[in-house]
């Protein structure tokens, strides 16, 4: 017979939303309009270093879930695997340096890490939200502070044999060159945040947020915890609109930000002090229809795991069944996606060490990458990298370094480390 659990179990939800651009500030606006075809564009690396694998040779890289990678200002690579609870720092050598903090219920140590993020200050960053807290660490991993947490306030449901919570994680997109960072809200009322931390948030942009999806007429789902049962109230997660508009952000060398909020290919670089637009970078390159077809790739991709996550804990919930757990929700989720009508032109945007802005573009069956844009921040158009030859790195790093993360042939996490030596027009 089944145990029923009665513990609360806190969900939180780190996922995307569709909407439109926002009406630009009251100041005057400059346009570079990056007209005419792609200029193709080739990319010479040569590889560093490898790691993780079924036959990682050491037991500090026997990775099995690495949910984010970094480089610091210094070329070391900081990993956090998520499963595992841990944060580890790797020197640009490829050679284990030290691991910050442990996994635990005390001070400064690891109860649910989500986010790990290397400070111009050298400090490193984590977000703990078993703790709701972020942390503090110097540069050799020791302990420094515990601060305010980077949240939402939570929405409360309450279903038979459990009492539950939901909400809204921000996304932590990058940080600037004093350490405040930059945050996302995409769901509910879309905008950025800068978090200084010790002392909060303020809204520096507000996007356009579309009206809600309706709710289906979906069931209760009932799931496993260990050896329990444990129902889940319909209407804890939102319903997610796949292929709506992203929210997307990165901090450039001297205070921008480079801002995507529409379906087509606008980039609005923002003032950083009070959120007001002084440049748009625009491609005349139009958004494709979501057919049916994208419409079954993406269920696919998010049955697997490949898109949205969420994030669960709970009293007495191990690091284990809260992953299982997250697995379950993130499954429970995909008959309840809507779609939106168009296929967004700008899937992701990064900026590297030397503020080139690297755009990558949906790929043709609204899953699969395309090809890439490499820009200046004052809008000059270098060229474009195919999707066939090259793809955007999981981390930059100064001196040209990038980071990949995979799986080997066993679904192993390995981490691959690379250098870019030249961009060339062909």
């Amino acid at each position: 017979m089944t145990a029923r659990s009665s513990i609360p179990v806190l969900l939180l939800t780190t996922m995307g939303c569709s909407g439109d651009s926002a009406p630009s500030s009251a100041r005057q606006v400059s346009g570079a309009e990056l007209g005419g075809p792609d200029v193709p564009l080739t990319a010479e690396t040569e590889e560093l270093f490898l790691l993780g694998g079924a036959s990682a040779a050491t037991e500090w890289e026997a990775f099995t879930a690495i949910s984010e990678v970094h480089f610091d200002q210094n070329g070391n690579l900081l990993l956090l695997d998520r499963r595992q609870n841990r944060v580890v720092v790797v020197g640009p050598d490829g050679r284990f340096r030290h691991q910050v903090s442990r996994a635990g219920q005390g001070p400064g140590e690891l109860r649910l890490a989500v986010g790990v993020a290397p400070l111009h200050s050298n400090r490193v960053l984590v977000r703990d939200v078993g703790h709701n807290a972020l942390f503090l660490f110097d540069e050799g991993g020791r302990f420094l502070s515990q601060e305010v947490a980077i949240q939402e306030p939570p929405s409360r449901i309450e279903g038979q044999g459990i009492i539950s919570s939901s909400q809204n994680v921000p996304i932590l997109l990058d940080v600037f060159p004093d350490d405040r960072l930059l945050i996302a809200r995409r769901l509910g009322d879309r905008a950025l945040d800068i978090h200084t931390i010790g002392q909060g948030s303020r809204e520096v942009y507000q996007a356009y947020t579309p009206p809600p999806a309706e709710t289906g007429d979906g069931e209760n789902v009932s799931i496993r915890v260990g050896d329990m049962e444990v129902p889940i109230p319909l209407g804890i997660i939102p319903r997610r609109t796949v292929f709506g508009p992203p929210l997307l952000g990165a901090v450039l060398a001297d205070g921008g930000i480079a801002v995507v909020d529409s379906v087509g290919y606008q980039i609005k670089i923002l003032r950083s002090d009070d959120g007001s637009v002084r440049t748009v970078l625009e491609r005349a390159i139009q958004p494709l229809p979501v057919t049916e077809e994208m419409r079954e790739a993406a269920r696919e991709r998010e049955g697997a795991g490949g898109g949205t996550r969420v994030i669960a804990s709970g009293p007495g919930v191990s690091a284990t069944d809260a992953e299982a757990l997250s697995t379950t929700l993130t499954q429970s989720m995909v008959p309840e996606m809507a779609f939106a009508s168009e296929l967004p032109v700008i899937s992701d945007l990064n900026v590297d060490h030397e503020s080139r802005i690297w755009v990558s573009r949906s790929g043709d069956d609204g899953v699969s990458p395309g090809p890439v844009d490499v820009l200046t921040q004052s809008g000059g158009y270098l060229g474009t990298l195919s999707a066939d030859e090259f793809q955007v790195p999981d981390a930059f790093g100064p001196n040209g370094l990038m980071a990949y993360v995979d799986l080997d042939e066993f679904e192993v996490p390995i981490l691959r480390v690379v250098r870019l030596v030249s961009l060339t027009n062909r």
